[in-house]
């Protein structure tokens, strides 16, 4: 049986009012993540295949209707792929980013959105927002005159909605000059949602798999700024302040049992502080501080445990530039970054495949806009430019940037893979030759593999001829950014700061001092010792963490496709748990060497070392980052101590016994034979095909090799029901803050979201089917066809204001033709 992972990268941009659309969008996210996590709780296919999804039992608390769709169409697409459908990113900023934290809990815990619509179509109300001293109506009489004066006749589509523009006048408040919305009510608000979904059922209760981390990240703008440092020629330290920020929360459930997660209840005032900081819209909320949460607190005779180790993990730029983040103040996230595609794009590059992967991102927008071009219009008045300038315009910053960074990934991507298998048969050749059979029909020993590993790095050497030493400088330059950024944590700078650049000299200069970057490699020996080896190849066997997990990552990404060839006759005493187990132990290592990276893991002599070596010297106010290279001659014998301490605490030879022993010892695992010879094919063969490959940049930009496919998730996406674009939407209206005024709208808004929602990814379920070569057979609309009447079902009983909009989608959804 063919395995696939359906990866979803979930980029949610701002909208105002929009986020009730937003709420419905994320909902139908859930049900999908939860129905593929019940497809697959049992491993065995012909269970998957026959178990019927009315005979599963729902998590307590939780309300069931459009899983049922999404799993009868996985359990039909299992016929010919399993596929599984992850979500492991996410990221949002304003609107997008309080949909973003509420569906990042929902997936760390498995827990239920359910009472959530309350909060929506009921909380969201202009009424429900403002402070409770403000909700009198004596703006009603005095401003309304003047603002249809202002407004020239504006207003006029809303004469007809005396809710609405009764409401909108009464938020103007121009009297007071103040933001009419209570900043304190919405954290209040927050962490009730929040605190709603409640605990999950036990410890691992996750919609993520075992080893897949989940990361969230929500954009805020830091209004007073902090200063950065940037390192330049001349002069060589220049100041900026910097607005932008981005706060991020993980899970994560690893195969040891072991669980980090920043999504438990003792996080809610953190999660509550990033949702609210990031949709602290201008002019309608006060800026957000840290002590809001406190207050919230406060009033409940609670406190927040955890602020201080928040404070430290989520601000340590601001400390390093001497600002204080709990005396900031934040505004709204999408001023600055309202699509963090970057973000996300970061992350993506960090994920381990476990099965061959459909790597998705798919970035929601709500409102697209208008795209005509701008032909002889009139140059705009002053307060409309302003307005442009500080909120309209930022909020519609193109992606173009980038998108044309994915789309030079996924070349680099596919280059790279040529570039593979064009020289596949000639170093399973040249590796199988190095073996010969004792690797299927012998047990061989870690010792034997330590020999084979030698007799290969000699071998690529000799078959890349002069290459090979362009090869070995990029690997060393490799390594010397390691032991930087090992040094910048332990004396905490950032890499981006001068004081890393100092740094950085150092270590460069330390290098050549002691010969790591000859003329003449020379050449690599086979078991010599250690300390009789030369300077650059210690160097990179005491640091050269990058090559370790790209060989280990090789490795996995091969034994993904073996998944695919368990039908073989070669491969008829495995099967998927086996390969499951074997890809364990290979994550086990790369666990592993992601520890070692981390400042604990290096003792607290060689810390001590460090830190009275290099911060009397980054603590200089007249910091030169070029005096480096002087620094390092002054005190080289130091920077020897510090770096062969360094190397000892990394142990990257253990790691390197750790994965020889997978392979010795794989016939106790029912997968020696033709596996292991496969694998080992992999393993040893790597120094081969990196020398090709590690100079063409895509290693060394990214852990995974897969293409990232773009899918976008607005209104114009999504016509199986009805093609009118965003248009439905009631949102939309007076600059996206139109749902805020009348709860018909907000309704109209979050069922059209799960509509839209539904229709576009069980588009998706099915195309990630079809790249697979699966799912040709199956009659797509009419999955859709039912998702829309059980949405509509479940709705009616909560829509108490929208029976006219639920009768017409009803005959439109029965007018579907799916035969």
């Amino acid at each position: 049986m063919r395995e696939k992972e359906l990866r979803l990268a979930i980029v949610c941009s701002g909208g105002i009012s929009l986020a009730v659309y937003m709420h419905g969008l994320t909902r139908e996210l859930l049900k999908l993540s939860r129905a593929s996590s019940f497809y697959h709780a049992v491993p065995e296919v012909e269970a998957k295949q026959t178990r019927p999804f009315a005979s599963l039992t729902p998590p307590p608390g939780q309300t069931m209707d459009t899983e049922g769709v999404y799993y009868d169409l996985l359990q039909d697409v299992g016929a010919e792929v399993d596929l599984r459908v992850i979500i492991d990113v996410i990221a949002g900023a304003s609107a997008g980013g309080i949909n973003g934290v509420i569906l990042g809990r929902a997936l760390a815990h498995d827990l239920p959105f359910t009472g959530l619509r309350k909060m929506w179509l009921e909380g969201s109300d202009v009424r429900e927002l403002v402070a409770e001293e403000d909700r009198s109506n004596w703006a009603d009489k005095l401003l309304a005159p003047l603002v249809r004066w202002i407004s020239g006749g504006r207003l006029a589509q809303l004469e007809q909605d005396s809710e609405t523009l009764g409401k909108f006048i009464s938020l103007l408040q121009i009297a007071r000059l103040k933001p009419p919305f209570d900043g304190t009510r919405l954290i209040q608000t927050l962490m009730q949602a929040l605190e709603g979904m409640g605990k999950p059922e036990h410890r691992g209760s996750s919609l993520l798999p075992q080893g897949h981390e989940l990361d969230l990240f929500v954009t805020v703008t830091d209004f007073y700024g902090y200063p950065r440092r940037i390192p330049l020629y001349d002069p060589p330290v220049i100041e900026e302040k910097e607005h932008r920020h981005v706060l991020s929360f993980s899970y994560v459930h690893w195969p040891s049992g072991d669980e980090h997660s920043e999504f438990r209840m003792e996080d809610i005032p953190a999660l509550s502080f990033a949702a609210r900081a990031t949709s602290s819209f201008p002019g309608l909320f006060p800026a957000a501080r840290l002590d809001e949460v406190d207050e919230v607190l406060a009033a409940q005779d609670r406190q927040w445990d955890d602020k201080k180790a928040f404070i430290e993990r989520s601000f340590r730029d601001h400390a390093r530039g001497g600002a204080n983040p709990e005396t900031s103040a934040f505004v709204d996230g999408a001023v600055l970054n309202n699509k963090p595609l970057d973000a996300a794009i970061t992350a993506i590059q960090t994920k381990p495949a476990y099965r061959n992967v459909d790597r998705r991102l798919l970035y929601i927008n709500p409102n697209p806009g208008d795209v005509e071009p701008s032909v002889e219009q009139e140059a705009p008045g002053v307060l409309e430019a302003v307005k442009s300038s500080l909120s309209d315009l930022p909020r519609h910053e193109p992606i173009y940037d980038d998108l044309m960074w994915i789309r030079q990934n996924n070349y680099e991507v596919a280059q790279t893979e040529a570039i593979i298998e064009a020289a596949r048969p000639d170093i399973e050749k040249l590796v199988s030759k190095l073996m010969g059979r004792r690797a299927t029909r012998y047990h061989v020993t870690t010792d034997q593999i330590e020999r084979w590993r030698d007799m290969a790095n000699q071998g690529a050497a000799e078959t890349a001829g002069i290459a090979y030493k362009g090869y070995l400088r990029l690997k060393l330059n490799s390594s010397i950014v390691n032991i930087t950024a090992i040094l910048a944590d332990i004396c905490d700078v950032s890499l981006a700061s001068p004081e890393a650049s100092f740094v950085r000299q150092a270590v460069n200069e330390w290098a050549h001092m002691r010969q790591a970057y000859p003329e003449d490699f020379g050449h690599l020996g086979r078991g010599v010792r250690l300390r009789s080896t030369p300077a650059w190849l210690r160097l990179l066997r005491g640091f050269d963490l990058d090559f370790r997990q790209r060989r280990i990552r090789f490795v996995i990404k091969h034994l993904n496709h073996l998944y695919t060839r368990l039908d073989e006759p070669d491969f008829k005493d495995l099967n998927a748990y086996r390969l499951d187990y074997l890809k364990g132990r290979f994550y086990e290592v790369l666990e592993h060497l992601r520890q070692k990276q981390k400042t604990a893991a290096f003792s607290l002599d060689a810390t001590n070392r460090i830190q009275n070596l290099f911060l009397p010297e980054l603590e200089s106010d007249e910091l030169d980052p070029a005096q480096g290279i002087a620094f390092a001659r002054k005190h080289g014998v130091a920077l020897d101590t510090i770096i062969e301490s360094l190397s000892r605490d990394l142990t990257l030879e253990t790691m390197n016994y750790q994965a020889d022993d997978i392979f010795s010892s794989m016939e106790h695992t029912g997968a020696g034979g033709s596996v292991r010879q496969e694998l080992l094919t992999q393993y040893l063969g790597f120094s081969y095909w990196d020398t090709l490959t590690f100079s063409a940049g895509s290693w060394r930009q990214q852990a995974e090799q897969d293409e990232i496919r773009v899918s976008r998730l607005s209104p114009q996406d999504c016509t199986a029901l009805r093609d009118t674009g965003p248009d439905v939407l009631q949102g939309i209206r007076m600059g996206n803050f139109g749902a805020f005024f009348r709860r018909a709208d907000r309704e109209n808004d979050y069922l059209w979201g799960r509509l839209h929602a539904a229709d576009r990814l069980l588009d998706m379920v099915y195309d990630a089917a079809k790249t697979a070569g699966a799912g040709e057979r199956i009659n797509i609309l009419a999955y859709k066809k039912r998702a829309f009447e059980v949405i509509l079902e479940t709705e009616a009983q909560h829509l108490t204001h929208s029976d006219e909009l639920l009768e017409t989608l009803r005959a439109e959804v029965a007018a579907l033709a799916v035969d």
